[in-house]
């Protein structure tokens, strides 16, 4: 979905297409110790998803399918591009794409279930 949205605004509405050598909505740019970190943090989740350290807790397998799949269609601009291809702006928002939009989701979720589990167990 992200590679697709990215391939047809590139090819359809190129005036709108900003090149990200940065990360997180584009800040340190060219900073290329902060991308390496960057996509060791996404190695480092993958190990994570897979011992699962959330037992059958299925919001939280969820919320990192989101915040993966997102770091990994960025990582593939990176890796295909040499830049991430941002596009979505809203005002003063730094401009996004949507695998931003799902580490943002994904993040979102991680933080609703740490406080609905907290408040289960009172």
């Amino acid at each position: 979905m992200d590679q697709g949205s990215k391939h047809v605004i590139a090819r359809y509405f190129p005036m709108l297409v900003v090149k990200n050598t940065g990360i997180a909505f584009s800040f340190f740019h060219n900073h290329i110790s902060l991308i390496i970190l960057s996509n060791v943090v996404l190695l480092l989740l993958l190990i994570v998803m897979r011992k699962t350290i959330f037992g059958n807790d299925l919001l939280a397998k969820i919320a990192f399918i989101f915040i993966f799949a997102g770091g990994f269609g960025n990582l593939l601009d990176r890796l295909l591009l040499g830049y991430v291809l941002d596009f979505i702006s809203f005002g003063h928002i730094p401009v996004f794409n949507l695998a931003d939009l799902f580490i943002n989701i994904g993040i979102g979720l991680l933080i609703f279930n740490i406080f609905y589990r907290a408040v289960r167990k009172v």
